[in-house]
């Protein structure tokens, strides 16, 4: 599904897409009801949970359900922007993650203040017990660059900006966050607009950590690098990165000539990082041997 048309307005919009967790959409859901603000829309997008998220799950005065039919996170979190009417500032949550109070209260001050996106740290509660503190970085290479954290509910970003960056990538299933970061933080150095960060973790994301399928690496890498971001390109180390991880998938997956070649492109966009080198060279005597 495409980014959503262009749009202004004050207020908030809270975009949750979920598929198949109901207890745990609750827990997300309610937390956010518990700071509701004037002005703030509550948006659940069910992506073809079977059964169907039950429209009483929000509140008709706080917001809605959209149903979208299994298009995968991106696109859904891009049809919750679409149905939010009116709303000049837009959020992501997970529904296995929790608002901490004054979640909402501080979006919407950055947003009276001017800023164009809001950023803060987040609480990670792993399953195996450890926890982890991430906080806004960086956008880009610079000492003066503003910072920010993309992942979900750790930014709000001033709509237009959102639908100038492109929205989320169609159909990314691993990395979505990261890639539409890339492209915000282009927007707004280019636009030097007024940014807003804070360390405090106002989101708790319970984790878990899983594998994931080799076939969706390779499939994301390679989207992201057919059509890279301005400041992806720019990161040669974090390009080579890119391609590696394509490369190694693809070996994994038994696409050696593919694998070869990703490797290779790793190895000449950062020529000075020994583990491309040594990767290329295992996928290489793999070949010979087969």
């Amino acid at each position: 599904m495409p980014p959503p048309d262009a749009d202004t307005g004050a207020g908030l919009a809270v975009v949750i897409p979920v598929r198949d967790r109901p207890g745990l959409l609750q827990r997300a859901v309610d937390g956010v009801i518990a700071q509701h603000r004037p002005g703030v829309q509550l948006i659940v997008v069910d992506d073809g949970s079977d059964p169907p998220v039950s429209p009483g799950v929000v509140p008709p005065a706080l917001g809605s359900v959209v149903r979208v039919e299994s298009v995968g996170v991106a696109s859904a979190r891009n049809a919750g922007v679409a149905a939010a009417d009116g709303c000049g500032w837009i959020t992501f949550l997970d529904s296995d993650d929790e608002a901490s109070a004054g979640w909402i209260d501080s979006m919407l001050l950055a947003q009276s203040s001017g800023a164009a996106l809001f950023s803060c740290g987040a609480r990670y509660e792993w399953n195996d017990g450890a926890q982890e503190s991430p906080v806004p970085a960086p956008m880009w290479g610079s000492p003066d660059a503003p910072r920010a954290l993309f992942l979900a509910g750790t930014f709000a970003v001033d709509r237009s900006l959102f639908l100038r960056a492109g929205g989320y990538r169609a159909g990314l299933r691993h990395g979505e966050n990261t890639d539409l970061g890339w492209r915000l933080a282009a927007v707004v150095r280019s636009d030097a607009a007024a940014c807003v960060s804070v360390d405090e973790p106002l989101v708790l994301v319970h984790a878990v950590r899983r594998d994931r399928d080799t076939v969706v690496r390779l499939e994301s890498a390679l989207a992201v690098l057919a059509d890279p971001p301005e400041l992806l390109l720019a990161d040669r180390r974090t390009h080579a990165t890119y391609f590696a991880i394509a490369g190694v998938a693809a070996s994994r997956l038994g696409q050696r000539r593919t694998a070869l070649s990703l490797l290779g492109r790793a190895v000449r966009t950062d020529p000075r990082e020994p583990r491309h080198v040594a990767r290329w060279a295992r996928a290489l005597v793999g070949r010979a041997r087969g």
